[in-house]
């Protein structure tokens, strides 16, 4: 085992990226980056200093022309039910030939985000959103976590030594559950999916004039029209697309996007850190990371 730098997550994760844009550009699939990635861009012309993901989001229409048509030498995706387990209402980009059996684990890929149509009623669109949302929490929690085995019940009472009474007590009742709910996969599962289509096929992009995130999991309408216009900014001192009109984006989602948090609100995701395979790397990356 050997401790994965935060130089060599960055590293894969821009090779992955690199690769994402040039088959896009080549094949006219309009994308952008997402959220901190694109705020990072903004304010700080790469990644947000504690940042450790790389997101980037595009049209249903083209979300779904990327994962048919991406038959690239280099990279495949984790989508819905490709592993088998994996259950996350978007998509993955991950290098081919890892020696890893799950490099989203270690953080070793780019997130893949569709944006959807929503209806022009306000009220109407946060039902919508809402609807998707249990959807999707409904995958995730009965049928995307791994199963929690005596061994990682420990793991985990070791690593958070200050776990209530109720945690514990939850924690056994989750080791109990879970596999519950995979014998019943087969029956379950079927009738979530088709109502979770339902929800995303529910407004076509581009038939109304409004669009949300439906698997974001954050309650925002946004003007369709600012996923139809693109331009190119910079990200660890290479041009990649955006939305052109990336402030409306920003000031919706973080409000004044150029102050920084303060230090207690800047949280890494909690990826694991120890692996045991080489990973490719990227010639690509700046000198100067922090």
């Amino acid at each position: 085992m050997r401790k994965i730098s935060f130089n060599e997550l960055r590293e894969t994760q821009l090779l992955i990226l690199n690769h994402l844009d040039t088959f896009c550009r080549e094949n006219e699939i309009r994308y952008s980056l997402f959220a901190g990635t694109l705020l990072g861009a903004i304010r700080h012309g790469g990644y947000i200093p504690w940042d450790d993901d790389i997101d980037i989001v595009l049209p249903r229409p083209d979300y779904e022309r990327l994962l048919r048509t991406c038959k690239h030498s280099e990279i495949t995706f984790f989508t819905r039910h490709q592993p088998k387990r994996y259950f996350k209402p978007f998509s993955r980009a991950i290098l081919k030939n890892q020696g890893i059996s799950d490099p989203t684990r270690y953080g070793f890929h780019v997130d893949v985000f569709p944006v959807d149509g929503t209806s022009d009623n306000t009220e109407v669109a946060y039902e919508h959103i809402l609807s998707a949302e249990r959807m999707y929490h409904a995958h995730l929690l009965h049928f995307g976590r791994r199963l929690l085995t005596p061994k990682r019940l420990l793991k985990r009472w070791q690593k958070d030594p200050d776990r209530t009474k109720k945690e514990k007590i939850y924690d056994l009742r989750e080791m109990l559950v879970i596999p519950c709910f995979n014998i019943l996969q087969p029956l379950i599962e079927p009738i979530l999916t088709k109502k979770l289509i339902l929800q995303e096929n529910r407004y076509s992009f581009g038939e109304t004039r409004h669009a949300a995130m439906l698997c974001d999991f954050v309650h925002i309408i946004y003007p369709l029209d600012i996923f139809l216009s693109y331009t190119e900014v910079e990200f660890e001192n290479r041009k990649y697309m955006a939305i052109t009109n990336y402030k409306t984006y920003l000031e919706k989602r973080y409000g004044d996007y150029m102050t920084p948090p303060p230090p207690e609100e800047r949280i890494r995701h909690q990826f694991e850190t120890e692996i045991c395979s080489q990973i490719p790397k990227s010639s690509t990356i700046s000198e100067n990371y922090p």
